[in-house]
């Protein structure tokens, strides 16, 4: 099973820092068709970043809108499925597997993990100044629409690995 991961947190911290939304994308290997997605904002129980004041997820938004992490993880873990390893994949993985890390430590699930960073893989193949998902979606002409939103930036990474693997 092959995911595209993307958490929005309220830091760059996984120790001093929160979730506040978690965005998830099951998609073909082979087809990179996306075959299912989830979405859920979630209530922090540490700081609160202060860019997020003015955007999408301001702490209005988060508290009207937002879940426990313990729920938001329980059904993370459904949406998963029953599997015994799991592929993530994710922009800057290693950001996002500190967090995920910390989270399944309070509410594991019964899978493995193998983690592919979509960044890297830019670096590896594009020779760009600047390699932030906005830049990168710019060199393939991808139009992003409500960036950083968990879960519009994993529709965004999967269409940048998608066009990666094809060689474009």
């Amino acid at each position: 099973m092959k995911l595209m991961l993307d958490f929005e947190t309220t830091g760059f911290s996984s120790s001093k820092c929160s979730i506040i939304e978690i965005g998830a994308v099951k998609f073909n290997g082979e087809t990179f068709e996306i075959i299912d997605k989830f979405n859920r904002v979630v209530i922090p129980d540490k700081g609160y970043a202060q860019w997020y004041e003015e955007g999408s997820l301001s702490r209005e938004f988060v508290q009207e809108n937002g879940i426990p992490l313990e729920l938001a993880m329980e059904l993370f873990h459904v949406f998963v499925g029953d599997v015994t390893v799991a592929d993530f994949y994710a922009y800057n993985s290693p950001f996002d597997e500190k967090f995920y890390n910390k989270s399944v430590a309070k509410y594991p699930g019964d899978y493995m993990v193998n983690w592919t960073c979509v960044l890297k893989m830019a670096r590896k193949h594009l020779y760009l100044e600047k390699n932030t998902l906005e830049d990168v979606c710019k060199h393939y002409g991808i139009d992003i629409e409500n960036a950083h939103r968990a879960l519009d930036d994993c529709v965004n990474t999967l269409e940048v690995l998608k066009r990666i693997v094809k060689g474009e």
